[in-house]
């Protein structure tokens, strides 16, 4: 039995899939991993939100890491989370309003998706506004006793990695990693991609010599230290390419190779 770890965002949902084929091809090559007694695990930056709609796209069983390894849900239904206090997002968002800058302060909580604000970027200014913004709750300040498993901030390409700098020394006890090239996520500080598939893959009990896992973010490099089979998507960020150890059009081709 070997296993075979995918992101989500840019990865096994390929950029620019208009169409929704390449997706297409990538689920149906999950399917056939899995028709040769094979493993799955999709370990992504969305949270356990996302779960219920990855199962409706994907026949098979898996396991869900979410929030970057902040969230593990077993094959047979198992959650475990690591969390921090909501006072941080309190913090961020007070930041940023009071110095003006130009960055949203989200984080999804009970069901709710929270932005400290709508009048700064994504959506202020924006050409196309989509449908998702409505369900927006646009709140400032949490209840610090609220636990979260992940903050995500919104913020102009060209700003990201500067600001992604002031948050490490402010909050050198949490785990701050972009998942795109317009977005920060705040983690706690044992929460990674690689942590959660080294939890995962223990309890699976599979040499890692077996476990393959494929990305393209700067939030993937934890998992690709996992194994020596670690692929980035040929147009990954730069950072990504360079932490991997191969180079791969799409998850499907992967696969294809595998079962060769």
């Amino acid at each position: 039995m070997k296993v075979l770890v995918t992101d989500l965002d840019g990865t096994l949902y390929p950029k620019n899939d208009i169409d929704g084929l390449l997706i297409t091809q990538n689920i149906r090559s999950l399917d056939e991993w899995h028709s040769k007694g094979n493993k799955i695990i999709i370990a992504t930056s969305r949270g356990i939100g996302h779960l219920s709609e990855l199962k409706r796209k994907l026949s098979m069983p898996f396991a869900f890491i979410g929030a970057n390894g902040a969230i593990i849900v077993s094959e047979n239904g198992d959650l475990t989370e690591r969390s921090y206090s909501a006072s941080v997002y309190n913090e961020i968002s007070e930041d940023a309003l009071n110095r003006k800058l130009d960055l949203s302060v989200s984080t999804i909580y009970d069901g709710n998706w929270y932005w400290n604000t709508k009048e700064a970027y994504p959506i202020k200014n924006a050409v196309k506004k989509r449908s998702a913004w409505q369900y927006i709750i646009e709140k400032r300040k949490l209840d610090s006793a609220i636990e979260l498993t992940q903050i995500k901030i919104l913020i102009p390409e060209d700003d990201l990695e500067g600001y992604k700098t002031y948050l490490r020394s402010k909050y050198p006890d949490l785990n701050i990693v972009s998942s795109d090239k317009d977005a920060i996520d705040i983690q706690a500080h044992d929460a990674s991609k690689g942590k959660a598939i080294r939890e995962v893959i223990g309890r699976l009990k599979v040499s890692f010599d077996d476990v393959y896992v494929i990305g393209d973010s700067e939030n993937d490099i934890p998992m690709f230290e996992v194994t020596e089979h670690s692929y980035c998507i040929e147009n990954g960020d730069d950072i990504a390419k360079s932490s991997a150890n191969h180079l791969v059009g799409s998850v499907h081709e992967l696969i294809d190779s595998l079962l060769a």
